[in-house]
């Protein structure tokens, strides 16, 4: 996903403020691992977070859970 992603902001990198990945400030929960890809975009890039949706969707298996959040609250 992340290379995906990286792809897809080298490509439109005029559009991000941000784009970044790393272990999630609690890095495990149940027995499970968890990572964060955060990006900024600056406003009004609608069809930039739509085309993350997009690409983020497939990798969303039963064993693997994919989230993506617009303008969180909480990033732990």
């Amino acid at each position: 996903l992340h290379r995906e992603l990286n792809a897809f902001y080298l490509d439109n990198e005029r559009d991000f403020r941000f784009f970044g990945y790393m272990k999630a400030p609690i890095k495990r929960i149940q027995k499970k691992y968890r990572y964060q890809i955060l990006m900024r975009l600056n406003s009004g890039k609608r069809e930039q977070i739509e085309a993350i949706y997009k690409i983020s969707l497939p990798y969303k298996t039963k064993s693997v859970l994919v989230q993506v959040e617009e303008n969180p609250n909480n990033l732990t």
